[in-house]
């Protein structure tokens, strides 16, 4: 009983030091406000959620297929909790990465779905949660549910306030001495306006408070290399250096806002070197190994996965110890509707027990006679 109270009594006190912002909850244990990446599945493996003021990488895989996804359900999570956006990109128009988001997918939909697929079985619920009415479940949901296979309503969108940016034009060519590619620095300088002129910086006072989402789609990419002027030079850009930079920058201004980055990087453009430079600069990183190409695509055992995500960075946000897991064997897969990050489980190997038996039913050669009676056969 006691350790129910004082369960009960740090709860209160949490939400009591903490804002109430729409699409956000406590953390418990260290006092952090939190919001969905879009992923359920994602938000358990990483502590329950992206923690306000922190960035978090994406390694994408070779051919780039499945960074996007993530960075899709992180929007369209914003959208659904009626946060603001922030969309930069140099590979795709931001506009056209926007119109894709997945359809939000109605929590009658998902009771409907529910009990078709459980008119003969009992759904078994947590002990603590079997007794709590409609409106109090209600209340416990943090993340939604989204339909890949449908694009979001337009309505949703009307009601969101995005920023896009795509600069076609630069601004200066002559950055300062930080960075060698004035891309990253007109970006950085972008961000840091709106996080002033919308008053999402911490010491700024709101009438209505709200959380700003940063997507940068495939940072480091050729196409983030300027182009220069007709009879115009720009200096010799060196990328992985920017890069790297430009990360350690951008977690100094998300530490002083109430906003979340989330970045996507195409592995295979960047050297190992400034990859790891680029993960120590982050609080959270997430690495994606697809089978396509590789001998793992003909492998009957990963027939049901796409690929592995590797936790290569867990955030340790107001704590000593880094978050721990359940399991690091992890693999996701996509489907036509959903995207889900599982446990790896495999099969039994069956091959290796029928040469266990092959190996029992064929005749020993050990010491003595050839007899399978023999005493000294072992």
């Amino acid at each position: 009983m006691d350790s129910t109270k004082n369960e009960s009594n740090t709860e209160k006190v949490v939400k009591s030091r903490v804002l109430s912002i729409p699409g956000t909850k406590p953390n418990v244990q260290n006092a952090q406000l939190l919001i969905s990446t879009g992923i359920p599945s994602l938000d358990l493996l990483i502590g329950g959620g992206l923690a306000v003021g922190t960035v978090m990488l994406i390694e994408d895989d070779a051919y780039g297929c499945y960074g996007d996804v993530f960075l899709k359900y992180f929007l369209a999570e914003g959208v659904a909790s009626k946060q603001t956006l922030y969309v930069a990109s140099k590979d795709i128009r931001t506009t056209k990465l926007v119109s894709e988001l997945p359809a939000l997918i109605n929590d009658e939909d998902i009771e409907n779905e529910t009990k078709d697929k459980n008119k003969d079985i009992k759904m078994s619920i947590a002990w603590r949660y079997q007794h709590l009415s409609t409106t109090e479940q209600k209340k416990l949901t943090f993340s939604h549910y989204y339909d890949l296979s449908k694009t979001m309503d337009q309505s949703f969108l009307k009601d969101t306030v995005i920023h896009h940016w795509d600069n076609e034009k630069l601004i200066n060519n002559t950055p300062p001495n930080t960075f060698s590619n004035p891309i990253y620095h007109e970006l950085l300088q972008d961000i840091k306006n709106v996080l002033k002129k919308f008053e999402f910086e911490t010491n700024a006072k709101p009438e209505k408070r709200t959380i700003l989402r940063v997507a940068l789609h495939s940072l480091g990419s050729p196409f983030w290399i300027p182009i220069p002027p007709p009879n115009e030079t720009i200096r010799p850009i060196s990328r992985n250096r920017d890069l790297d930079m430009f990360m350690f920058c951008l977690k100094a201004l998300m530490r002083s806002a109430y906003a979340v980055a989330v970045i996507t990087v195409p592995t295979g453009m960047i050297t190992e070197d400034c990859m790891a430079r680029c993960v120590h600069n982050v609080d959270t990183a997430i690495r994606l190994e697809t089978f396509m190409g590789t001998p793992n695509e003909k492998n009957p055992a990963l027939s049901d996965y796409n690929g592995f995500l590797n936790l290569t960075k867990l955030p340790s946000i107001n704590t000593v110890e880094q978050i721990q897991p359940a399991s690091l064997d992890l693999a996701f897969k996509l489907r036509r509707k959903k995207f889900v990050i599982e446990k790896l489980h495999l099969p039994p190997e069956l091959a290796e027990s029928r040469q266990r038996e092959q190996d029992d039913s064929t005749p020993s050669f050990g010491c003595g006679s050839f007899s399978k009676q023999s005493k000294l056969d072992f």
